[in-house]
């Protein structure tokens, strides 16, 4: 548990309200503005990514720019990135600054330091969902951890990563090998069953496909003619007929509502 996720929600009902990922993300940022506490975790702080490594290298597509989301033309997963979006800036504007700025003016953890800004506190949570394991089951609660050393290991798709991993009943994460690696061969682990299209959102890189974890994202909207339903221009420009430019979320769901509402699910359901 986040020491500093407890000082700004002493309730633990509201605490545990904020996911794994956000907890971690306010130690980083505690620990960056704490002199001796950071001292202690230099070595580690020092190996997570920085903004401009981010920009350079790729990372999280919650820190992409709107032009480069748009370049993925996946509707789905445009609309699970903005969706993830909105909700980390309901989670800083609702809960974590006015929590913050309240108990900076107190005598606890938290006492005389600044807010971070969004930007901020944007970078940790990426810092943290791109680094981090998670242990647990989701239907009881999940937590995040940071694993020095661990984390900076690449991850390959099932069947070809060479260890394996996992937190010991002692409370210790492990890493073993599941087969013999060769001197200079590179440690691959695995970050879980992801298809690119989580690969790419999450972590910001892809990995040769197709992946035993993938799965077909099929476009229906060039099935259906638009209606001008979507109130984005879809059916001015396509006159009616299947419109057939890059997906978006709008023109994804008015052809998934489409579907839904057609014949099609029913036969579906016969044939099989």
């Amino acid at each position: 548990q986040s020491p500093i996720a407890a000082a700004i929600y002493p309730s633990s009902k509201k605490r545990d309200a904020l996911p794994a990922c956000v907890r971690v993300a306010l130690y980083l940022l505690w620990l960056e503005v704490m002199p001796l506490e950071k001292a202690k975790w230099e070595p580690v702080l020092a190996a997570l990514p920085k903004p401009e490594d981010f920009l350079n290298d790729g990372g999280p597509m919650e820190l992409w720019s709107e032009e480069e989301v748009e370049l993925v033309e996946c509707g789905q997963l445009i609309a699970e990135v903005r969706s993830r979006a909105v909700e980390l800036r309901a989670h800083y504007d609702e809960r974590v600054r006015p929590c913050w700025l309240q108990e900076s003016a107190s005598d606890g953890l938290l006492s005389g330091l600044d807010v971070p800004s969004f930007e901020e506190f944007q970078h940790a949570v990426c810092v943290v969902t791109s680094r981090a394991y998670g242990d647990g089951d989701a239907g009881c609660g999940t937590s995040s951890m940071l694993i020095p050393g661990v984390d900076l290991c690449n991850h390959a798709d099932a069947g070809q990563q060479n260890t394996k991993h996992g937190l010991a009943p002692w409370g210790d994460f492990i890493v073993y090998a599941g087969q013999s690696i060769r001197k200079g061969e590179e440690v691959l682990v695995s970050y879980g069953p992801l298809p690119n299209r989580l690969l790419l959102a999450q972590f910001g890189f892809l990995l040769p496909g197709p992946l035993v974890s993938d799965t077909a994202l099929v476009r229906l909207d060039g099935l259906f003619p638009a209606t001008g339903d979507e109130g984005d221009g879809h059916a001015e420009a396509s006159g009616g007929v299947p419109y057939n430019g890059p997906a978006t979320a709008v023109s994804e769901a008015h052809a998934e509502a489409l579907w839904a509402a057609g014949p099609g699910p029913g036969r579906l359901g016969a044939a099989g």
